[in-house]
């Protein structure tokens, strides 16, 4: 968060929930899911205000990144998979991601199982 608070996005955070509860797979994929998608905020919207929470809910670790959509997106080199690898890996550790347009923002949600 602090990158992307360099690069002049105004991030805030709520983080919550046991984190220590969270095995060290899952973190260090939640850490690099986090990490791609403040990167795609700056490369799409540019500095724009992000909203972060990360939580321990129940057996869950939950990540989302809302940010709010630019009336002109910011340039952006080549169409990356990104997203779609994002989905791809919290399926492989039995979780699930979604992202899209949501009511003028851009929103992120990866729930990733702590087992």
């Amino acid at each position: 968060m602090e990158s992307a608070r360099g690069a002049g996005a105004e991030v805030s955070a709520h983080i919550g929930g046991d984190l220590g509860a969270v095995p060290g797979p899952v973190s260090r994929e939640g850490y690099r899911m986090l990490q791609e998608c403040l990167t795609n905020v700056l490369r799409h919207a540019g500095p724009v205000p992000v909203s972060v929470r990360v939580e321990v809910l129940d057996s869950w670790l939950e990540l989302e990144v809302r940010n709010k959509q630019p009336a002109e997106p910011a340039a952006s080199p080549g169409g990356g998979s990104g997203l779609r690898g994002l989905r791809e890996r919290a399926v492989l550790l039995g979780g699930a991601a979604a992202y899209g347009p949501d009511g003028g923002v851009w929103r992120v949600h990866v729930s990733l199982p702590l087992q």
